[in-house]
């Protein structure tokens, strides 16, 4: 591929750019057993988790230091999991009651 700049010097300031060369990119083989397959998804949420994590203490910082008060990320820190508490203690109890229903359960 060439560039030519125009003007006068058309043919002085002809150059040639490099090709880029595709086949440069790092194959990743894709998961072949199970155990593959498996670590692959572990990692994967691994990275998801930490970047939620540093999204998290991010937010809380830039609450901080917009409010110069502790208390307002720890409010929000507490309120959000609250949040998630109360959607984890809703899923167990319909579980509960999904294997009583079913008269599979435990001893009682």
């Amino acid at each position: 591929m060439e560039i030519r700049c125009g003007g006068p010097q058309a043919a002085a300031t002809t150059r040639s750019l490099p090709r880029l060369a595709l086949n440069t990119i790092p194959y990743i083989p894709t998961p072949t057993t199970p155990a593959q397959a498996w670590m692959q998804t572990k990692a994967d949420a691994s990275l998801l988790a930490g970047l939620l994590a540093a999204l998290d203490v991010a937010a809380l910082g830039l609450l901080w230091y917009g409010t110069g008060n502790l208390a307002a990320p720890a409010l929000a820190a507490l309120a959000l999991n609250g949040v998630d508490f109360w959607h984890l203690h809703g899923e167990v109890l319909r579980a509960e009651a999904k294997v009583g229903r079913h008269g599979t359960g435990g001893s009682a």
